[in-house]
């Protein structure tokens, strides 16, 4: 950005923002303006015009690829499915200790009623 764009930015965010309301008050505040205050106009300006850029796209979902089917579903690729056999781990165990030793391997903690 050249130094005539530079000015131009920076009276306009004075004007827009009613820092100044005429060209000279505009001129005296950009003498006595600190290296900072230009620096951080100079990047507000900036992001404006990426927001700018973005909803002159269609806005925050101006991103989208409408060529493509919208999913409803999530992704799954490369993703084990778990294996569910009807069992949790608990019976699992219990079942192969069952198996491997008897039924009477394991007792029974349960208080039951009389």
């Amino acid at each position: 950005m050249d130094a005539l764009q530079t000015y131009e930015v920076i009276k306009n965010y004075l004007l827009e923002r009613k820092i100044a309301s005429t060209s000279e008050e505009v001129n005296a505040i950009i003498l006595n303006m600190e290296e900072s205050w230009f620096e951080e106009i100079l990047t507000e300006e900036d992001s404006d015009k990426l927001k700018d850029r973005r909803m002159e796209r269609g806005g925050v979902g101006g991103n989208q690829r409408y060529n493509k089917p919208v999913s409803n579903t999530p992704n799954t690729f490369g993703k084990k499915k778990p294996k569910y056999d009807g069992m949790s781990a608990v019976e699992k165990v219990r079942a192969s200790i069952e198996k491997k030793y008897g039924k009477g391997a394991i007792i029974d903690t349960k208080k039951k009623k009389n």
